[in-house]
């Protein structure tokens, strides 16, 4: 006689089976989780093949003790090697400033949470949450590759993130105040000018030096 396909258990009157759910265990092996049925084994070939269209269509996940912030090293070295030196240094600003707050988590448990978490400490700086938002994204999207992270965990984890509104400054004529401050600076002639110029644009102090 042919082996049954699936168990059934008598006592609890139910189909069951344990079925890879497309991730991996601490040391490697795949995890595999039970799935019943107290309908059939029909009903129970359903909820299967359910699982393993998931599966198929998210991808599988690697275990991965790495932390966030040793990822994003890797990141850095590996995936923007050939880029420009202002470009580079753009990124390590972010993640030692910013993303350094998240470094010490798993790359495969960084949540939606942590994504705000870190935009949230930049909101009135509308530059550097771009620049955070960039970085983080491809960071994590970079795990997506390399199956630490499935595609529904990269959606989860990267949607309904606010961008601060950016306001364009008003042009307008430097005050007397600020015409004598830059008199009494350290300047020369054409330092001045150019400090100038910049309050011209509505640029302020800390946004200038």
């Amino acid at each position: 006689m042919a082996k049954a396909k699936y168990s059934y258990d008598s006592k609890r009157k139910e189909w069951r089976t344990r079925v890879w759910d497309g991730t991996f265990t601490a040391d490697g092996r795949k995890h595999r989780v039970e799935i019943k049925s107290k309908k059939s084994s029909k009903d129970l070939e359903e909820k299967v093949n359910q699982l393993k269209l998931s599966v198929s269509e998210n991808g599988y996940t690697k275990f991965s003790s790495m932390r966030f912030g040793e990822y994003a090293e890797y990141w850095l070295k590996n995936n923007k090697a050939s880029s420009e030196k202002n470009t580079i240094a753009m990124y390590k600003n972010v993640m030692s400033v910013h993303l350094s707050q998240i470094s010490h988590i798993p790359v495969s448990e960084i949540s939606n949470s942590h994504f705000l978490q870190v935009m949230n400490s930049a909101l009135d700086k509308p530059r550097t949450s771009q620049q955070i938002y960039i970085t983080f994204k491809q960071i994590m999207r970079k795990a997506l590759k390399d199956h630490i992270i499935s595609q529904n965990e990269f959606a989860l984890i990267t949607s309904d993130i606010s961008m601060p509104k950016t306001y364009k400054s008003e042009k307008r004529a430097l005050t007397a105040l600020e015409k004598d401050a830059i008199k009494m600076a350290d300047f020369n002639d054409r330092e001045k000018m150019f400090v100038a110029i910049l309050y011209s644009c509505g640029l302020r102090r800390e946004e200038i030096l």
